[in-house]
């Protein structure tokens, strides 16, 4: 899927590829995932999207998403100054 994601052309098909993410269950394909979501493959907009793909695919995303976000928390308040995406 990341390959996908890097090989796509249009925004739309990006999006999809984000969402679709989040439905895999092995602990170490989640912090994959996860740490994509603030790399500077993903635009910053999307990065909420990815990181709710990964907590809405499983009960281990779930898990693993609330520590990523708390571990992240000073990065993403920052980044989006305690707007809506993060909240």
């Amino acid at each position: 899927m990341l390959k996908l994601h890097k090989q796509a052309d249009m925004q739309e098909e990006e999006k999809r590829l984000e969402r679709v993410l989040g439905a895999i269950s092995q602990p170490e394909l989640i912090q994959k995932d996860l740490t994509f979501a603030l790399s500077e493959e993903v635009r910053p907009q999307d990065t909420v999207s990815v990181i709710g793909g990964v907590a809405g695919g499983s009960k281990q995303g779930r898990k693993a998403a609330w520590k990523f976000v708390r571990d992240n928390w000073e990065e993403l308040y920052n980044r989006y100054q305690g707007g809506f995406l993060i909240s």
